[in-house]
């Protein structure tokens, strides 16, 4: 599944490498996933296929909309998983994860304090309180020893984007919003650290409320959002959510494509299945 851009690039010439018996052996894998994998048996879900970049929502069998998503990196795979999406938050806080502050950002600090301010970040101590970043001292600090907690601010530049959709899983992923939209226009999306953004967020968000027209109906959301007050929305009925991971697809027309394995689990499947 290449762009149409009339030119022979990277990956367009690693495609006309490939031979009939590689896409029949494609075809092969992504078949063995559907004979153990767990399909959707709700009438209104939301599948997200991490090869494609897309997210597709489901309602009474039709498509209602599909979406770009950004899902994460070779070294940050997005798991596979199924559970419900119950809530979404506005205008959220981004809660630096430990290994992301302590990894990333922590040798930032060292060298340049005023990333924080730049980046909207505050500090805050284990009590939960904000503390000013300019008496810590952070060359005292690394992987293992790290008392601070970093949080983004509320607004257009969090890097949650201003809408964050929350589902329970054991991973800590989510799906939001992004401060960097642009990077939706990108072929490779493989680039988060494991959660998925969304390009149309606010129209899903949108079909989420779509039945709570009297509780909290769509110009409540628009009027939130003009505010920029962060508020939780729970939703009247909460939706399954699959992401899988398929590097062939049929689509509705018969039309047969196929995605680049980007995680590589076609060679680890391969290679259990054919080797002997």
């Amino acid at each position: 599944y290449l762009t149409h851009d009339g030119k022979i690039g990277k990956l367009t010439f690693k495609a006309l490498q490939r031979t009939k018996s590689d896409y029949i052996i494609q075809l092969q894998l992504n078949m063995e996933r559907c004979r153990w994998g767990k399909f959707p048996l709700e009438k209104r879900y939301v599948w997200i296929n991490i090869p494609k970049y897309e997210m597709n929502v489901i309602d009474e069998d039709t498509l209602f909309m599909k979406s770009r998503v950004i899902v994460g990196s070779q070294k940050k795979n997005t798991p596979l998983l199924k559970s419900k999406i119950t809530n979404f938050l506005i205008y959220p806080y981004w809660n630096v994860p430990y290994s992301i502050a302590t990894k990333e950002l922590l040798p930032i600090l060292k060298r340049d304090t005023s990333y924080l301010r730049k980046n909207n970040f505050e500090v805050l101590n284990n009590f939960n309180q904000v503390v000013d970043p300019k008496y810590v001292n952070w060359k005292k600090y690394n992987e293992k020893f790290f008392p601070w907690r970093l949080r983004q601010k509320t607004g257009d530049e969090n890097s949650l984007g201003i809408l964050k959709f929350n589902f329970q899983n054991k991973y800590g992923v989510y799906m939001h919003d992004t401060d960097n939209r642009r990077l939706f226009n990108r072929e490779m999306r493989a680039m988060s650290h494991g959660c998925v953004r969304v390009d149309k967020f606010l129209e899903f968000a949108k079909f989420l409320i779509r039945e709570d027209s009297v509780k909290y109906p769509v110009d409540s959301l628009l009027v939130d959002l003009d505010m920029e007050k962060q508020k939780y929305i729970y939703m009247r009925r909460p939706i399954p959510v699959y992401i899988d991971y398929f590097t062939a697809e049929v689509n509705d027309r018969g039309e047969l494509f196929f995605f680049i394995d980007v995680y590589g689990r076609d060679d680890k499947m391969k290679k259990a299945l054919f080797t002997k």
